[in-house]
């Protein structure tokens, strides 16, 4: 929560409903409402159209806390990135996800020091243009956002960005292409 009570939903409104094949990155502090946004918004809309989802996390930790909120739906999977690389090394076929969300998504830069296989990961989670695919974030620098927008998410098509600092909003940034 921002000090001032505005969260990601409240930014995002219904504008989710016209994501349609794009990448998102949903960047802000810890609080600011990103995963209650995907998780009861955004994976309810999913499911009510009878459509697949993938939820990525960097923890076996961060799964055993979001699947408790999400195991009431039958077409939403939730893996950590460790068994998606292990899947994809074995050619094992994913079924299609209309929606992935790749949570905690430094997760394939910082892991790379020690984990030689998170470009597995990256590789195929950039590669769904026939999906939406939501990136899961806390970059402060707005600077570094707009860097890796530019560089390494090049079919970037939506920024969400809220800095915060000591729960008082400090910038909120919308850009949509």
């Amino acid at each position: 929560m921002l000090g001032s009570n505005i969260y990601m939903s409240d930014i995002i409104g219904e504008l989710y409903t016209t994501w349609k094949d794009c990448l998102v990155i949903l960047n802000g502090g810890t609080g600011c409402g990103k995963s209650h946004f995907v998780i009861n918004v955004l994976i309810p809309c999913y499911v009510s159209q009878n459509k697949r989802i993938l939820y990525l996390c960097n923890r076996e930790k961060l799964e055993s806390q979001v699947k408790p909120q999400i195991n009431r739906y039958p077409l939403v999977t939730v893996w950590t990135y460790q068994r998606l690389q292990a899947k994809l090394r074995k050619k094992k076929n994913l079924p299609k996800y209309d929606l992935i969300v790749s949570d905690e998504c430094h997760y394939f830069w910082t892991d790379a020091k020690f984990n030689s296989y998170t470009d597995i990961a990256y590789q195929y989670v950039m590669s769904q243009t026939q999906s939406v695919v939501i990136l899961i974030a806390f970059l402060a620098n707005w600077k570094l956002t707009e860097r890796l927008s530019r560089i390494i998410f090049l079919k970037l098509k939506k920024v969400i960005h809220m800095l915060n600092e000591y729960l008082h909003t400090k910038r909120i940034t919308a850009r949509f292409n």
